[in-house]
């Protein structure tokens, strides 16, 4: 797939953010987390809320106009934030490990969507308890939404 990227400066000094055409992130695989090449630099490819994706540039590189964009994993494993990591011991933790890659993914979007240090403590500390009750997933999360709400494009749903 080709597409034209036009990068935005991200919330982080030096690096770009670009979003994906909504028509290219439509013929994507998936509407969660994809792990692609483009222009033969790995990256994560995430939702932004509207329908499509975003990335993160890697730091000392930039990407600008044509682009080439190639699949190369869905859903991957996700690195599990420490604190997060801490509370999983036990049955919680068995359960965590018979859930889905994608499960994960919302477990630790959920926790990481919140602005608030103490709710996102609440969450965690939710967590084990919740997996004991046979949750799967956390409630009404809606995983296409960005959970990095400073590269969300302009729209009727940004904040």
């Amino acid at each position: 797939m080709e597409f034209v990227a036009n990068p935005l400066d991200g919330p982080f000094p030096g690096r770009q953010v670009v979003h994906l055409p909504a028509e290219v992130s439509a013929r994507l695989p998936s509407r969660g987390m994809v792990i692609a090449s483009v222009n033969n630099l790995t990256v994560m490819l995430e939702p932004n809320g509207l329908g499509s994706h975003w990335f993160l540039v890697p730091a000392e590189t930039s990407i600008e106009g044509e682009c080439t964009i190639e699949v190369l994993e869905v859903w991957p494993e996700p690195e599990v934030p420490a604190d997060l990591k801490a509370i999983l011991c036990g049955q919680a933790e068995a359960t965590w490990q018979s859930l889905t890659p994608a499960a994960r993914w919302d477990w630790i979007r959920w926790v990481s969507s919140t602005k608030v240090a103490a709710t996102r403590q609440k969450r965690i500390e939710s967590i084990p308890s919740r997996l004991a009750a046979g949750k799967r997933r956390p409630c009404c999360f809606d995983r296409s939404q960005c959970t990095l709400t400073d590269v969300r494009p302009a729209g009727p749903q940004s904040s």
